[in-house]
């Protein structure tokens, strides 16, 4: 093989783990809990999101390992646990965002993705229309980070999703019609959380 064809599958394989959903939400929260108090206020806000925007949908990882039904299936196994567990936390998630007294940004923010998890679920499940939810776990936090930080968001951001959407097509784990569909799912997912959020006062 091509030394620089290798290096290139290697650094897309790098890009691609290092953006899965659990790490990104994870980025998002940090950035938020360092910069913009006023969203996340409290330890309990921060721990709470961790927990359950990054930390219980990875468990997905491992535990595709651990269920010999999911091992068996390989990368789609762990894909529908992914999906299986994501719903469960995000639903969680957003529960404790309305409910347990958040700032209305992070509300916000678990809405979003609450909303996400059940478009991708219509896309794939649904319609059977293969959306990425690596693209969308990544369009997410962008938008968000263009909210919270203008123009520094967006240049943060833009050339993040450039480099995530080269290496899924590059390691072929995506078409780019799944990426944008991902991409859609979140900006669609923005919009319906953003109107709940003012219809219902959250922001």
């Amino acid at each position: 093989m091509d030394p620089r064809a290798d290096a290139a599958i290697r650094s897309a394989a790098v890009i691609r783990k290092i953006s899965v959903p659990p790490v990104m939400a994870a980025l998002l929260v940090a950035v938020l809990a360092a910069f913009r108090r006023n969203v996340v206020s409290t330890w309990s806000d921060l721990l709470l999101s961790l927990l359950f925007l990054s930390l219980l949908p990875a468990a997905a990882y491992p535990l595709s390992e651990l269920i010999p039904s999911v091992r068996r299936r390989g990368r789609e196994g762990q894909r529908d646990l992914a999906f299986v567990l994501s719903l469960a936390s995000y639903t969680a998630a957003w529960c404790l965002g309305i409910l347990g007294g958040m700032s209305g940004g992070l509300a916000m923010i678990c809405t979003v993705y609450f909303f996400s998890v059940l478009i991708l679920l219509l896309f794939n499940k649904a319609l059977g229309l293969r959306a990425s939810g690596h693209a969308c776990s990544v369009t997410g936090p962008i938008i968000m980070a263009c909210v919270y930080f203008g123009g520094w968001g967006a240049l943060a951001g833009l050339p993040l999703y450039a480099a995530i959407f080269w290496a899924s097509l590059h390691s072929g784990r995506h078409t780019a019609k799944e990426l944008l569909l991902g991409t859609a799912a979140c900006e669609a997912a923005y919009l319906l959380a953003l109107g709940f959020c003012r219809l219902t006062g959250i922001i």
